[in-house]
Parts: C-alpha cells; sequence; structure tokens
C-alpha cells in the first residue's frame, strides 16, 4: 500500500517481495500475497475492469502498474521455482491414502471429488462442527456418480460464486475510470476529481434505479471558484419529489444533503467503498487456498485446518460487510436491535467452538481423541501412540488394534504394536506384528531390522 501511494520509492516494493520470499521459509502459501498485491494494485488502485487488464501492456500511463506488476509477478515466479528445485524438481510424494482421489484411475471420480472439496471446505467456514487434525484414509468417501447427493452443494457453491463474480464485475464496472471521467484516461487515486466524478457516476445509476414514484431531485453543485452559484454542466437532475444537494468546494471536501433520508447519502459512498473491500476480502479468502484445490498438483491431503487459516480472515471480512450492508438498510430500531442479537448470539457461539477447539490443540492426546469420530484409523494409531509414551501399555495397545479393525493394512500400526509387545516380551506377537508390516510396506526398513532382532532373541539365527 505505502509502494501503491508513493510510486518513486521502491523500497516499499522490495520489502513486500523480501517479506513474501520469508514467509515461504514457513509455508508455501506464503507466495499467494504477492496474488493480493497485484489485486490491490489493479482493481482497488487503478480501478480497472477485468476486461481491461490488456490496455496494460501498451498505455503509458499504467508504466508505474506494469513495473509492480512485474516485480510481483517475477518474484512469485522465482520462488516457486526454487521451491520445486527444493522438491527435488518433481511433484510432492505422498501415500495414495493421504489424497485418495488423486490415486482413483476414474477421470469422473478424481473431477467431481475434487470440485466437492472447495464446496466442503467453505462449508466448514460457514459451520465448524466438523473438525480433525486430518482427513486423510477416504475421511471424506470418493464422489463416484454425478446422482451423488453431495454434488447438490458442489452445483450451489459454484452457482453462488458465478452469481458473486458477477455481481462484483458489475460493480467495478460503475468505479471503472473511463466511465467516471468520462473519457478513456485515469485520474490518480489521490485525485479529487476523479473522487468527485466517482460521486456524479454513482447518483447517476442511483437515480436510474429509483421507481419513478418515488424519485429525488439531485443537484451536484461544484465550487472550484469559491463561488457558489457555479454549477457544473450536464450534472443538474431535476424530477418531481424530494431533493439531494451535493456540494465539492475547492474539489476537496463533499457535503451530502438529503431530505429524503440519510440511506440515499450513503449508497453513494458505501457503493465505492464497499465494492475494494469486498475485492480485497474475497482475494484474501480465493487465492490462499488455491493451492490445496489439486488444481496445478496432486496435495498429500483432503482437508486441512491450516490451509483454511488466511482465508478464514477474508471470510470474516465478507461476513462484516454483508452485516454492516444489512444493519444500514434496516429502517426501523426494533429491526436494527434484532439483527445484532443475532449476530452476537452466532459470534458467542463461535467463539465458544474457538475455544473447544482450541483445547484440542493444547495437548496431542485430546487432539487426536477429538479426530476419532471423522478418521478412526489415524486418529486411533496417533493416540496410540501418546499413550504408549505415557506408559499405559494396555490401554495403547488396545487403541493399535482398534485402528487395524478400520484399517488393517496400516504398516505404521503394525510396527508400533510389534514394538510395544517386543518391550513386554511377547516375542511372537511382535515377530506376527512385524511380518504385517513388512507385508504392506516392504520397503520399511525398521521393521526388517526390528524383526532380525526378535528372530535373535529366539534364537533363529538363521533366519535373523
Amino acid at each position: 500500500m505505502r509502494y501503491c501511494k508513493y510510486r518513486d520509492k521502491k523500497g516499499y516494493l522490495y520489502i513486500c517481495l523480501v517479506l513474501a520470499a520469508a514467509s515461504m521459509l514457513t509455508k508455501e502459501h506464503g507466495v499467494t500475497v504477492l496474488v493480493l498485491c497485484a489485486v490491490y494494485d489493479t482493481f482497488i488502485v487503478h480501478k480497472l475492469h477485468p476486461k481491461e487488464i490488456i490496455v496494460i501492456l501498451n498505455e503509458k500511463k499504467y508504466r508505474p502498474l506494469r513495473e509492480g506488476l512485474l516485480h510481483l509477478g517475477g518474484t512469485a515466479v522465482t520462488l516457486l521455482a526454487m521451491r520445486f528445485h527444493l522438491m527435488g524438481s518433481k511433484p510432492p510424494d505422498f501415500a495414495p491414502a493421504d489424497n485418495p482421489a488423486s490415486d482413483s484411475d476414474s477421470l469422473l471420480t478424481r473431477t467431481l471429488t475434487f470440485l466437492y472439496l472447495p464446496a466442503f471446505n467453505f462449508w466448514l467456514l460457514l459451520c465448524p462442527r466438523w473438525l480433525s487434525f486430518d482427513w486423510s484414509m477416504e475421511s471424506i468417501p470418493l464422489l463416484t456418480s454425478p446422482l451423488d447427493p453431495r454434488n447438490i452443494l458442489s452445483a450451489c457453491f459454484y452457482g453462488a460464486s458465478v452469481h458473486f463474480l458477477v455481481y462484483l464485475s458489475r460493480s467495478l464496472s460503475l468505479q471503472k475510470p473511463s466511465a467516471l471521467s468520462g473519457n478513456s484516461g485515469s485520474c490518480s487515486c489521490s485525485s479529487s476529481c476523479c473522487s468527485w466524478n466517482h460521486r456524479l457516476q454513482l447518483g447517476k445509476h442511483y437515480n436510474n434505479k429509483s421507481n419513478s414514484s418515488n424519485s429525488k431531485h439531485y443537484t451536484s453543485v461544484i465550487n472550484n471558484n469559491n463561488n457558489n452559484n457555479n454549477y457544473s454542466n450536464g450534472h443538474h437532475r431535476a424530477m418531481n419529489g424530494n431533493s439531494f444537494t451535493n456540494i465539492a468546494n475547492g474539489g476537496s471536501s463533499h457535503l451530502c444533503h438529503s431530505a429524503a433520508s440519510s440511506a440515499d447519502c450513503h449508497y453513494f459512498n458505501s457503493l465505492h467503498h464497499n465494492t475494494d473491500a469486498v475485492i480485497m476480502a474475497t482475494s484474501l479468502l480465493a487465492f490462499p487456498f488455491v493451492p490445496a484445490t489439486n488444481l496445478f498438483f496432486y496435495v498429500g491431503f483432503v482437508v486441512a485446518e491450516r490451509v483454511l487459516y488466511i482465508p478464514s480472515m477474508g471470510f470474516c471480512l465478507l461476513v462484516a460487510i454483508g452485516l454492516d450492508q444489512l444493519y444500514r438498510r434496516q429502517e426501523g430500531l426494533l429491526r436494527k436491535r434484532v439483527l445484532l442479537s443475532i449476530f452476537l448470539c452466532l459470534v458467542f457461539v463461535m467463539s465458544v467452538r474457538t475455544v473447544r477447539r482450541n483445547r484440542d490443540w493444547w495437548h496431542e492426546e485430546n487432539l487426536y481423541r477429538s479426530g476419532i469420530h471423522i478418521n478412526p484409523p489415524k486418529a486411533y494409531g496417533n493416540l496410540a501412540n501418546i499413550l504408549s509414551s505415557q506408559g499405559k501399555k494396555a490401554e495403547a495397545e488396545w487403541a493399535y488394534k482398534k485402528a487395524l479393525t478400520y484399517r488393517s493394512n496400516m504398516a505404521d500400526v503394525h510396527y508400533n504394536l510389534g514394538i510395544l509387545q517386543q518391550e513386554q516380551g511377547r516375542y511372537e506377537e511382535a515377530l506376527q506384528s512385524y511380518k504385517l508390516a513388512i507385508q504392506f510396506r516392504p520397503r520399511l526398513a525398521m521393521a526388517h531390522l526390528n524383526l532380525g532382532l526378535v528372530l535373535g532373541i529366539l534364537g533363529r539365527k538363521e533366519e535373523a
């Protein structure tokens, strides 16, 4: 934001790029902050419509924007190339159970499942009732048929998304520089003239939407020469009904007066400022989630709370913007109080859920117990490891065996169960557990090693 305000001070831009690179040291999603910067510069500062993106390439007035986008794009490509190199120049390597859809041979199954997962993640933001530290091992069954009822959720999600994007596009069209200034030129984001023309254009839009029976009289007065009787040509509109006067003194201050309602005056400001806020909130919600969509490469998880941390910030901003609009549209005091009461109840419920979830993350045992209803085999297997480290051997053995009742081919669980049995001197049982671990994962070297040790203890030297 500082760079967009002071274009000649490139230091702000370079600091942003360095911090984005530093964020990649903790999580690769940090690169998406560069996309957010590009969105801010293009759609918030320069008020460009997506259809006008091509003009950035050849118009001289967009040279500062071009420079900024080139720096952001070049840094993003460089960081992604370095990340890919550090991964061994190959896609992420993970077990098929970590992302079952990616291992499916059916294109239909992969498509339907991957389309459903973003909708499911959005539902978790709306209703975070079911949460788990891990959603692998078909915790979410694959969608194998178009007749699966869960496709309805996918259709509703993408339909609502398209409708929302169309609304956003239309809002951008109302503020694009060419429409506001009356020509194809652009004005500075700090220009008072541009701000004044915004109000005039939005006023026309509002008038067009007004019902003929409720027509209002709008008068726009510009006093650039300290003369209150100067009227701008083409901006005086008269109709029967109430009146609205917008006065600008010297192009720097704007006063709104309406005999009808303060809501009329608010429309001019809210449409402009809310569009900017909605654009940034939507970008914050969508772009950080893109790496987890399996769109560019398969990832080693199905659903993960960690990839929703940043998108939840954009989601909360959208909720706040929506509440603000609903509140301002309520005419009576009682309606406003009812709306606030509902919102406060919702905040209270969500706060309680957050506190409870935070307690789950305080201790590993609580975390794994909380995931039993979502992913029983993984949760029981990890819980058994914790119980074993606490000396609760009987409970740990029960948890290992419970995990195997849900998924009998878990090599790690067989191996860990073998260690527990070996520590208790139950060598024959440990021997069987190690053999099963090797059967399901032949390259599990520690299972081969421990198998040899147990055989040696049993006196079977040649086998050992």
